[in-house]
């Protein structure tokens, strides 16, 4: 019970994550003529961090898939335009960068998450 409850939580903080890093990809900090994109790192590093974490939870790489298919279902259903015209996120540099970068992100934390979660496994059968 515990380990659906932690998965459906974490579907639910990747739509979380993922509706904060759309509202917020398109920040960016203009200083010594550099742009630096903060809003789109920092959406990327939080749904990093938000998989991780999870993967620390009884659930383990359960909540983390939860998590991923949270994250990529929400930011899929947002991509596309608004009734009024506009879009949430557009197809430039930084919504393709907050769309493609954060589908890889994804991946390499489920990936990592799966890895250290069959380490750990391995490390708990005696030998």
């Amino acid at each position: 019970m515990v380990t659906v409850f932690l998965t459906a939580a974490g579907s639910v903080l990747g739509a979380w994550a993922a509706l904060a890093g759309t509202l917020a990809h398109r920040q960016v900090l203009r200083m010594w003529g550099l742009t630096i994109p903060w809003g789109l790192l920092l959406g990327l590093v939080t749904i990093y961090v938000v998989i991780q974490a999870l993967t620390m939870t009884d659930a383990g790489v359960r909540a983390a898939v939860g998590c991923a298919l949270g994250w990529v279902v929400t930011v899929l259903s947002l991509q596309g335009s608004r009734p009024e015209g506009d879009f949430l996120v557009s197809g430039d540099a930084l919504g393709s960068g907050f769309v493609l970068g954060g589908m890889a992100v994804v991946a390499v934390a489920v990936v990592h998450s799966v890895r250290s979660a069959a380490r750990s496994t391995a490390a708990e059968v005696p030998r």
